[in-house]
């Protein structure tokens, strides 16, 4: 499990850098899981911008938020999905 959070925060730290974004990270209070990442991911940025990108990079203004959640709290996806009968 904690290959995949590695793996999870990594990819998403790519696209944050790539996009030149600083966001908030939340997370759902009651997903342990998304705390962790939340936790993770939240170290990487501020190790980055604060230390590595301080002054090569101009952050985007106003900062955006990347909310993560538990895959349980999605309930309309099975909702929108087609069905198809034949």
């Amino acid at each position: 499990m904690q290959t995949l959070l590695d793996e999870l925060c990594n990819r998403l730290f790519t696209v944050c850098s790539v996009f030149m974004e600083y966001p908030w990270v939340q997370y759902q209070g009651n997903s342990p899981l998304a705390k962790c990442l939340a936790v993770k991911l939240n170290e990487c940025l501020n190790r980055f911008y604060n230390t590595q990108a301080k002054d090569k990079i101009k952050l985007r203004e106003p900062r955006g938020t990347m909310l993560i959640c538990d895959r349980s709290f999605d309930l309309l996806s099975p909702l929108l999905h087609d069905y198809y009968y034949q």
